[in-house]
């Protein structure tokens, strides 16, 4: 978000007060705020007004991604599978020594999104597939560490009018 906004919503951390626009009386919150990023911290102070950083950093957590955590894997794939599958269904999560080499090795760039995306292409080709198969046909993962030159970041429309931001982004998007 806009430093501008960062330093208004600052306020309200430090007051425990806002006022809605428009009304001309201040009230009262109780707010507990729990932020998350998949930036490192470096980069956080740099974007973030250091104020507001200081005020939003006062626990921190770091969450491994899912790749650290291999010990977990097969326990993780159980618990995506059980949210995925038909609701009354009682199938246990799939496993079969191709399966259980792309979760040990795979660098699961999309954490559990990948695992998702696993269990949905297994569920559409159930019975049609072997479960090699649709790993095979799955598109590849996205490096995380891939920087794509023709990326947008959003600092350049921090600052601009609404209309602007708009105008640019469909230039940018058309080209």
């Amino acid at each position: 978000m806009p430093k501008h906004v960062q330093r208004m919503l600052l306020q309200t951390l430090q007051n425990h007060r806002y006022r809605v626009l428009g009304d001309t009386k201040e009230k009262e919150t109780n707010i507990e705020l729990v932020c998350a990023s998949n930036l490192p911290e470096s980069e956080l102070r740099h974007k973030l007004d250091p104020d507001f950083y200081d005020r939003i950093a006062v626990f921190k957590v770091t969450l491994p991604p899912l790749r650290e955590c291999r010990e977990d894997i097969l326990t993780d794939w159980q618990e995506v599978w059980k949210n995925k599958r038909p609701k009354n269904s009682k199938q246990e999560a799939p496993m079969d020594p191709a399966l259980k080499k792309f979760l040990t090795t795979s660098s699961l760039s999309g954490n559990f999104r990948t695992l998702e995306k696993l269990a949905y292409h297994i569920l559409a080709w159930q019975g049609k597939k072997t479960i090699k198969e649709i790993l095979e046909e799955m598109p590849p993962e996205e490096d995380a560490s891939d920087n794509n030159p023709e990326s947008v970041s959003l600092d350049e429309f921090c600052e601009m009018p609404w209309n602007k931001a708009v105008d640019r982004f469909q230039h940018m998007l058309a080209e």
